[in-house]
């Protein structure tokens, strides 16, 4: 299976720059988790979340609105190939987003270092 990351109907995969997807797995541990008086961890996972930090390559202003629209609501849905080659749907959210100007050539402006988190709820 070949790596790919949709949000929503959008598939980003070609904007995605080289080395510029990162994947974690997080535990949610419940709230009597830690260390006892013994020093013991006592751990109960409660759930496992996963996260993603996509930087993209220069893209142009259109692609640029179609990711921001496509992560406007508060939450969407996400297709991606994790870790291993399988693909996984899930619900995420988005808290931060950015953009810089690389370079302005005519009437065609591309944007470099675009970055946003996915996290899953």
């Amino acid at each position: 299976m070949a790596f790919s990351v949709t949000i929503g109907s959008l598939n980003i995969t070609s904007w995605i720059a080289d080395s510029g997807f990162k994947w974690e797995r997080n535990d949610i541990d419940a709230p009597d988790s830690g260390r006892d008086m013994n020093g013991t961890m006592r751990r109960k996972i409660i759930a496992s979340k996963d996260k993603m930090q996509i930087t993209c390559r220069s893209i142009t202003s259109t692609q640029l609105t179609q990711l921001f629209n496509a992560l406007t609501n508060a939450t969407v849905s996400v297709t991606y190939t994790v870790p291993g080659g399988s693909s996984r749907t899930s619900t995420f959210y988005n808290s931060k987003k950015s953009a810089g100007v690389v370079q302005d050539i005519g009437s065609a402006i591309l944007y470099d270092g675009v970055s946003f988190d996915l996290i899953e709820v």
